[in-house]
């Protein structure tokens, strides 16, 4: 009983740990409810966990999320509704006028276009953690997130399996499960992909900097 208090014990960090994957999940869906602010939520859901990860979170895991929600709101809402534009622009309008008419006339271009799509999906892995890591503009943001993601081929591929895993093929293959899914899903991606994350970022703050969340 005594380990169960005592936050030096494992059993005590297994819990800690716990609620801290529900209570971010949970944030992160109460939060995107609106739809527009799910880049905000991604944001805050990524910084919270950079701060527990570099130990300098105040232990006010709600009120942490929601400051990094406020202060990264402006740049993510504007880099989510820009992937979200141009997705639905390659889905809908760009692939089947004009890309998949060229694929079938010359077959070698579908190897080009499966090469861009994956590029894409392992550079916007970074996108959002990026904001919630460092200073910069949406548009720096963007070049450093398809720039990290290519020197770091394989934390891009492991993030990607994983947000792709938990969060697409989890709902997918659930079954009885599923109530765990949406009790965690979120939570259990972020928590696995933002420890990845935090090690490389590392690389890039300066020798002096220390690892710490700004």
């Amino acid at each position: 009983m005594n380990e169960v208090f005592n936050p030096e014990g494992r059993l005590y960090q297994v819990l800690l740990k716990v609620y801290e994957i529900v209570a971010l999940h949970v944030l992160f869906v109460v939060t995107s409810v609106p739809l527009v602010t799910i880049g905000a939520a991604t944001t805050a859901t990524y910084a919270t966990w950079f701060r527990i990860w570099n130990g300098v979170d105040d232990g006010k895991l709600v009120r942490t999320f929601f400051r990094e929600f406020r202060s990264n709101f402006r740049k993510s809402t504007i880099l989510w509704l820009v992937m979200a534009a141009v997705v639905a622009v390659c889905a809908w309008l760009v692939y089947p006028v004009a890309v998949a008419p060229a694929i079938r006339a010359f077959p070698p271009l579908s190897l080009a276009a499966i090469l861009l799509v994956t590029v894409a999906a392992l550079a916007a892995g970074y996108l959002f953690p990026l904001l919630a890591r460092f200073e910069n503009s949406v548009w720096r943001t963007v070049l450093n997130a398809f720039v990290i993601a290519m020197t770091n081929m394989a934390a891009s591929v492991a993030v990607c399996v994983i947000n792709f895993g938990i969060l697409v093929g989890g709902f997918v293959f659930a079954g009885r499960f599923v109530v765990l899914w949406l009790f965690g899903a979120v939570g259990v991606a972020s928590f696995l992909s933002s420890w990845i994350l935090n090690r490389v970022f590392a690389a890039y703050l300066p020798a002096e900097e220390p690892s710490a969340a700004s």
